[in-house]
């Protein structure tokens, strides 16, 4: 090689040296930003709940997965690491658990909230402070100085969110507004974490996973979606137990209110205890309505000189049901009030029996 050739080449390394990287080149690099941006991300999806699509179920699940992928490419770092992926693990168990409820009768069962509440926060301020102390660690291995410390002010935010839904301010806009803001700020330090990290020259132990990330995120959400069809087909599925029915016979009673124009229909499914609660009624009154849950819609036009009047009216489809509700007067001024359903056409979602 001449010396022209070497020149040629130093010129080349030298000039290539001073050219920055794209982002993309520097992020693909930084071993740590991938599983401290899944942590990040699945923080924010599981404490943010947005009330409507169904999102307050989607979302925490999907943070719940991502909270798992960023520990469980950790936790051979060390043993707090090791804690956070056992923690995480049993996060998906408790996601789990939590659309079981929610999708069964537990979800109006009695059970103390404020106790689980409470317990709740209680897991995830130690898995804060837990993730700090694993971070204090590896900057500890680097022989480096913490520059921030966002998980403590999370520990304490998710603290103070906790006791300001306790208090008469839950629904106040002056607190809510500081503390978004607050959120916004220790969200932001944690995605700087893995820079930080970055920039210790520390190197990340790996971690090899025997199933992918994508392969255990499908088989995760598929195994949640199974879990809520199964348990609203199950328990929204009533079996009902036939029984014989036999017209009950004409009491005095009974007799009263038919003469107090008391529907005979309705009337014959009154127990007899019943009806004889109702023996000194005073009047009745009967009101009927046709629900159409398939109406047929019907135009009318009518002119009236330059202009047209355009009214619909609605006739019954295939599906309608009849509500008859009934109040029967009763002496001190007590009212009873009976609703009975009729299917005047088309049949309930479950026919058992």
């Amino acid at each position: 090689m001449s010396d022209k050739d070497v020149i040629f080449d130093r010129q080349v390394i030298d000039c290539l040296g001073e050219i920055t990287p794209p982002e993309g080149e520097i992020s693909r690099i930084n071993p740590w930003s991938k599983p401290i941006g899944f942590i990040t991300w699945g923080f924010i999806l599981t404490t943010l709940h947005l009330n409507f699509a169904y999102l307050q179920y989607i979302l925490p699940t999907i943070g719940v997965t991502l909270i798992f992928f960023g520990f469980r490419s950790l936790r051979k770092e060390n043993k707090y690491f090791t804690a956070l992926w056992i923690f995480s693990i049993i996060k998906l168990f408790l996601q789990l658990a939590e659309l079981v409820r929610v999708s069964s009768p537990l979800n109006v069962a009695d059970y103390p909230v404020l106790a689980i509440g409470t317990v709740m926060i209680a897991f995830q301020i130690i898995m804060f402070l837990v993730f700090q102390a694993a971070l204090n660690k590896v900057f500890e291995k680097a022989g480096k100085i913490v520059q921030e410390k966002p998980l403590l002010w999370a520990s304490v935010w998710t603290l103070a969110v906790y006791l300001i839904a306790l208090s008469p301010f839950s629904s106040s806009w002056l607190v809510f507004i500081p503390m978004m803001i607050c959120y916004y700020i220790i969200v932001r330090s944690l995605f700087r974490v893995g820079d930080q990290l970055d920039d210790t020259g520390y190197i990340l132990t790996n971690a090899p996973v025997s199933i992918s990330n994508r392969t255990f995120g499908w088989a995760y959400c598929l195994i949640a979606l199974a879990l809520v069809i199964t348990c609203s087909i199950y328990y929204n599925h009533l079996q009902l137990d036939p029984q014989a029915y036999e017209p009950p016979r004409i009491t005095e009673a009974r007799q009263r209110l038919l003469d107090l124009d008391f529907p005979s229909e309705a009337l014959q499914y009154l127990k007899d205890e019943d009806v004889e609660l109702l023996r000194e009624a005073k009047d009745v009154e009967v009101s009927s309505k046709l629900l159409m849950f398939d109406p047929k819609k019907i135009e009318h036009r009518e002119s009236f000189g330059n202009g047209t009047y355009i009214s619909y009216t609605y006739e019954p489809g295939e599906k309608n049901m009849e509500v008859t509700t009934i109040y029967i007067e009763m002496p001190e001024n007590l009212l009873y009030v009976m609703q009975y359903f009729t299917w005047q056409g088309g049949t309930p979602v479950w026919q058992d029996g």
